[in-house]
């Protein structure tokens, strides 16, 4: 093993030791004899009836995953989107965008955002950056975000600006109660 493999893959440990999820599980491909079953384009964090958080819930966190990118554009970062109802989170005293994400090559300044796909517009405050540094996760928190009204798919979008690849290791809401 290289040392910048042996690199990427510490950087990936730690974010998924730090986020608390395996937001790289949903990229997982599984074979099944000849056929092979490829994750859901949108993951769907619905429910049925209102969430309401117990006296002992604090922090709630809905994840979105990880993936990549290479564009001086903004580019959806694929298949890490998914659709919540704000009513769920009426009780909410805080709602973060936390993402982690590195430039492989340590090349250009990589951007990361929330974009609301229902209505086209990108969620105001969560854009975050960097500069590239080779080997090094950047772990980042957005202002504190509010959520449109109603059932909204909320996509995850990556750019770079000398168009490198950008790995977005984890991506998640902190909803605190």
């Amino acid at each position: 093993m290289q040392k910048k493999d042996f690199l990427r893959l510490s950087n990936y440990i730690i974010a998924i030791i730090i986020f608390g999820n395996i937001a790289l599980l949903h990229r997982t491909v599984i074979n099944l004899g000849n056929k092979v079953e490829q994750p859901q384009d949108v993951l769907a964090a619905k429910t049925t009836s209102t969430v309401v958080p117990s006296a002992s819930i604090k922090e709630l966190h809905i994840p979105f995953g990880g993936g990549e990118a290479e564009s001086s554009e903004w580019a959806d970062v694929k298949g890490v989107k998914l659709t919540i109802d704000s009513q769920n989170y009426k009780a909410a005293k805080q709602i973060v965008f936390e993402t982690s994400f590195f430039i492989p090559t340590g090349n250009g300044r990589a951007f990361v955002r929330l974009y609301n796909v229902t209505d086209n517009y990108p969620m105001w405050g969560t854009e975050l950056n960097n500069e590239g540094n080779i080997g090094a996760v950047f772990y980042m928190t957005s202002p504190a975000i509010q959520l449109a009204v109603g059932n909204k798919t909320y996509q995850v979008q990556i750019k770079n600006t000398l168009q490198a690849k950008t790995e977005l290791v984890s991506s998640r809401l902190r909803v605190n109660y």
